[in-house]
């Protein structure tokens, strides 16, 4: 894993260590969305995929805007800058660790952890908001297969 792997919106070396420690069996907070067959079917044909382990994480279709954008550049308070494009859904995604506002990059919207499914590799964050949710991906770290 990258020391990198799970750098966080408000970022510490702390966190990022007990993210590494942490990812054993099914910590607490950690959370994987429900994958239908469709979806399956899906995963098999054409998507945007993880650069590191080529899963599946989600495809063009579920492309949203937020603030008016799909693309957002935002560095976080220890400097780390980072482009994200916003997702309806990522069924090759699970959600890690309690929703929290602190340094959140869009008002009004908790965030958690966005890791790949498959190697869980830091791949971006979901925002929630009341039942409203979407995902932050870390564009860098995708590539769209198909």
């Amino acid at each position: 894993m990258q020391e990198e792997l799970f750098e966080t919106p408000g970022g510490s070396r702390r966190e990022i260590i007990f993210l590494k420690r942490s990812l054993t069996g099914n910590p607490p907070g950690f959370s994987a969305e429900t994958v239908t067959a469709e979806e399956e079917e899906t995963k098999e044909e054409k998507g945007i995929i993880c650069r590191f382990c080529k899963n599946v994480i989600t495809t063009p279709e579920q492309i949203i805007q937020m603030s008016g954008h799909y693309r957002h550049i935002f560095t976080n308070p220890v400097g780390v800058t980072y482009e994200i494009g916003c997702f309806s859904t990522a069924m090759g995604c699970v959600r890690f660790g309690e929703p929290t506002d602190e340094f959140t990059w869009f008002p009004g919207f908790l965030w958690s952890y966005a890791l790949c499914s498959k190697c869980y590799t830091h791949l971006g964050w979901y925002y929630q908001s009341g039942t409203n949710g979407f995902y932050g991906l870390i564009l860098e770290n995708l590539i769209e297969n198909g």
